[in-house]
């Protein structure tokens, strides 16, 4: 039984990467690493801009705890 399912999904994988299904594969993988490039850039130019407001909300929320003290 294990030896059956062994031998179909050995015959899977070689249909996957003789079909033309794995060039679509790679193709939306390279997509999906451009897209994930492109976010990590944006981020990083965005970072002083988002540090700068967790620093000023958390001074707020500190002078708040010392007046509410």
């Amino acid at each position: 039984m294990i030896v059956e399912a062994m031998v179909r999904i050995q015959q899977c994988l070689q249909r996957f990467w003789r079909g033309e299904d794995a060039q679509d594969l790679v193709e939306y993988t390279l997509i999906l690493a451009i897209f994930v490039l492109s976010c990590f850039s944006i981020f990083g130019m965005f970072t002083p801009s988002i540090h700068g407001m967790w620093s000023t909300s958390g001074s707020a929320l500190g002078s708040a705890n010392s007046f509410a003290s």
